[in-house]
């Protein structure tokens, strides 16, 4: 696994979690309708844009660095543990 594996703009697929792992798809995954996903985008140069929702609904774009250290990964201020990447899902796992 590496940085290339992981770079792209990821959405929480809650609806595939288990227990303490988080599913993410690629944003252009076909996703049951929601009322909002969150999600990030990881840029191979290590800047990331994290996708949430605001307190009206609207969509909101946080800044900010990510990197990678074996199987770990660190998003902003978050540390989890990477279970498993394909280009078409990512599993992630709060350390």
């Amino acid at each position: 696994m590496n940085v290339k594996d992981l770079s792209g703009h990821w959405m929480h697929s809650h609806e595939e979690d288990r227990d303490d792992e988080l599913v993410f798809r690629p944003a252009s995954h076909q996703f049951p309708r929601a009322r909002g996903r969150t999600g990030f985008e990881l840029r191979p140069n290590g800047t990331l844009i994290e996708h949430g929702i605001g307190p009206t609904d609207q969509r909101t774009q946080t800044p900010g660095r990510w990197r990678l250290d074996g199987d770990t990964l660190k998003l902003g201020g978050q540390t989890m543990k990477v279970v498993s990447v394909a280009p078409d899902r990512l599993v992630l796992r709060k350390s």
